[in-house]
Formats: C-alpha cells, sequence, structure tokens
C-alpha cells in the first residue's frame, strides 16, 4: 500500500508541473540536441513517382512472357510508376528531388554531398523496355549529379548538354542556411556498370562542428542500373499500340554497353 501510493504520488506530481514561460517547446528542444537531425529531408518527387516516363530505357530483371505484355498492351498506361511498380529499373541514370530544411537555431553550412551505395548487382538482362523522354523539368534550384562508377561518387555540377558531371560542387561552394531555411537538390545518379541502390550523405557545419546525415527513403529506394550487354527480350513501346517486339541488336546495335551507345539517357536508340 505505502509503494503503490508513492508512486501514485510521483505520477500525480509529475503531472501537475507547469512549463515556465518563456522555456522553448518541446520540439524546439529536440530539434536543437546534438543528437538530432540536423536537416529536415523531404523527397519531393523521384523518377519512379513520375505520372510520365522520362527517361530513355528501362530494364527487367526477367523477359516479359507473350501473356505478360498482352496485358501490359490491354490498357495499361506506360508511366514511371506503373514501370517501378513492376520493379523496372531505369537504365544509366536516376533523378531525385529533395528538400533539406534547417531545424537548428545556428546556421548550417553544407560543405560536401555524396552518394553512397547500399547495395550493388550486376545490371538486368531480362527485358528491355525503350521509351524515349516526355516533356521537360522545371529548373532545379541546386542540380548534381553522381557518377556511381567512381570509387567515391561525390556531386558534381551537373551539365545539361551531356547529361554528365563536371567539377565537384563542394569544390569551390558552401551553402548556409538559416533556421528554417530550404533549398531544393535535383540529384541524379548515373551508372554505366551495375545495378545500384544508393542514398545521400551530406557533410555539413554546424556551430564549429562537423556533421554528416544521410537522406534515403526505405520504402521507395533510389535504384538505378547500367545496360547489359544484350537483352533475352526487348520492347519499343508506342503509345497507340503498346509494347512491339524488337530484337536486342536493333535495340542497341549488338551490344549495349559499347562506348557511343547513348541512347541510355539521350532519347531512345538510334
Amino acid at each position: 500500500m505505502v509503494l503503490t501510493s508513492l508512486i501514485t504520488g510521483l505520477i500525480a506530481a509529475f503531472l501537475s508541473v507547469t512549463v515556465p514561460r518563456g522555456l522553448v517547446s518541446a520540439m524546439d528542444w529536440w530539434s536543437d540536441r546534438s543528437d538530432a537531425p540536423v536537416l529536415r529531408a523531404t523527397v519531393v518527387s523521384a523518377m519512379a513517382d513520375s505520372p510520365d516516363p522520362s527517361d530513355a530505357a528501362w530494364a527487367l530483371r526477367r523477359p516479359l512472357s507473350a501473356a505478360q505484355v498482352r496485358a501490359w498492351n490491354g490498357g495499361y498506361k506506360m508511366t514511371t510508376r506503373g514501370l517501378a511498380a513492376r520493379h523496372a529499373v531505369p537504365i544509366g541514370r536516376s533523378l531525385v528531388s529533395v528538400v533539406l530544411e534547417n531545424t537548428r537555431e545556428e546556421p548550417v553550412v553544407l560543405v560536401g554531398m555524396r552518394a553512397e551505395i547500399q547495395q550493388r548487382r550486376t545490371p538486368p538482362d531480362g527485358a528491355l523496355i525503350i521509351r524515349g523522354p516526355i516533356g521537360g523539368e522545371p529548373s532545379p534550384r541546386v542540380d548534381v549529379v553522381f557518377d556511381l562508377d567512381e570509387p567515391r561518387p561525390e556531386a558534381r555540377r551537373f551539365n545539361p548538354e551531356t547529361e554528365l558531371g563536371g567539377d565537384r560542387y563542394f569544390e569551390s561552394v558552401s551553402i548556409t542556411l538559416a533556421r528554417g531555411e530550404k533549398i531544393v537538390f535535383n540529384l541524379r545518379a548515373n551508372s554505366l556498370t551495375c545495378q545500384c541502390r544508393w542514398r545521400v550523405a551530406i557533410d555539413m557545419e554546424v556551430d564549429g562542428a562537423v556533421r554528416h546525415q544521410t537522406v534515403d527513403r526505405p520504402s521507395k529506394p533510389f535504384w538505378v542500373t547500367g545496360p547489359a550487354k544484350a537483352y533475352q527480350t526487348a520492347y519499343k513501346w508506342n503509345g497507340e499500340h503498346g509494347l512491339a517486339a524488337v530484337t536486342s541488336a536493333t535495340a542497341c546495335s549488338g551490344d549495349c554497353t559499347k562506348p557511343g551507345e547513348h541512347w541510355i539517357t539521350r532519347g531512345g536508340p538510334r
């Protein structure tokens, strides 16, 4: 009885505590803790979420059967969301848009960014689906590209003419975010050698200390694949007639991995 009364009294005393005016809220207190995430990262769009295909080609690990082709052509609209739902992976590049927001009282200085490869597989060679790009993309606040075939894929300046990376973006640039300030990054990841699951690693300085934070989306991971040398089945998408079978040799001149096969990121086979 004495122990029960003591516990009851402690609970009542705890619940009756009044937070003095002027103290920060629980949310502010948490955001200013050294072990709390410095940046609030929100994935606002990814290639797999887009309603229209924006990439030239996608790959599947298994061939498409005749029944699957008929099902896809039976009123199925070719969208990147639908392709991703069927475990297709964009060939050559992937695109993710992320909003970063500073949650700390003090300014945060972004000083580095790189891609981390979480899984590496051989490129899928079951089926090739070619779909040219549709429309353009809105101009991003910051547009960078990662080459996942590099040993340490750092953020590089994006060249819209070649769709490849140039100088390291943060080699001569840093970005300072005040509390609550946001910035949008368009992040491209390219690969010609592997099917890779990747995430973003950010380096920053906060109140004189170096901090690191990763950005990922486990429910819908970021994937990209390089081309296979040849595909067991290959199709070209026609908006009126659906998937039309083509040979792998026709699709990419016999060897889809050879230099010069720019169809991977430049709008379809030549």
